[in-house]
């Protein structure tokens, strides 16, 4: 029996590496000018995420990172794989796309909290200070909350904290993309 009459398609072994290593380097170099450029035009502010720039920085973002993934999958599908991929490879593709930014994005912000702006930890922690007074806490509480925020606002740490946020929602992201664009064979049936 030739291949020509086995009713059963199988994907090429294309590595889906070099597709995701691209779209992820793109998407990150697009991140770290975003971010950039909020912060020096006084958009994005570090002390306050939940404010008005923070909420846009956080659209901006999760929307640069799902146009990153689905233009991966769909590249991948399209032009490597002749039109279909099943979910499990979207997926590690999505996932490989989102660990390209998720390192690059730790690198990023362990440089940046620790070279180039190594003031922002002091204006993140004042800024907490500061409403953690307004809130009417004791001074043992404030010292606390104090000792507590000192722990968890060093570079290494936001570094560390940002690969895991970032890995997590591209987790939900690579999940939805993939259940959406996955495209397989139709099986034949005897």
């Amino acid at each position: 029996m030739s291949t020509l009459d086995s009713p059963i398609q199988t994907q090429p072994q294309v590595s889906y590496r070099p597709v995701g290593v691209r779209f992820g380097l793109i998407a990150s170099m697009i991140l770290i000018a975003l971010g950039l450029v909020a912060q020096v035009a006084g958009l994005s502010d570090p002390s306050n995420p939940s404010g008005p720039g923070g909420i846009a920085m956080n659209i901006l973002t999760y929307g640069i990172m799902i146009a990153a993934i689905v233009m991966a999958v769909k590249q991948h599908r399209d032009t490597e794989l002749g039109g279909l991929i099943s979910f499990k490879r979207a997926f590690g593709l999505g996932m490989f796309v989102i660990l390209i930014i998720g390192a690059i994005t730790m690198v990023w912000t362990f440089v940046y909290m620790s070279y180039i702006n190594p003031d922002m930890v002091d204006q993140i922690m004042e800024a907490a200070q500061e409403k953690q007074q307004a809130q009417g806490l004791s001074d043992e509480q404030l010292e606390a909350a104090s000792g507590m925020m000192g722990m968890i606002m060093k570079p290494w740490f936001m570094a560390i904290s940002a690969f895991v946020g970032t890995l997590l929602i591209g987790l939900i992201i690579s999940l939805i993309v993939a259940a959406i664009m996955k495209k397989e064979a139709k099986t034949a049936v005897m």
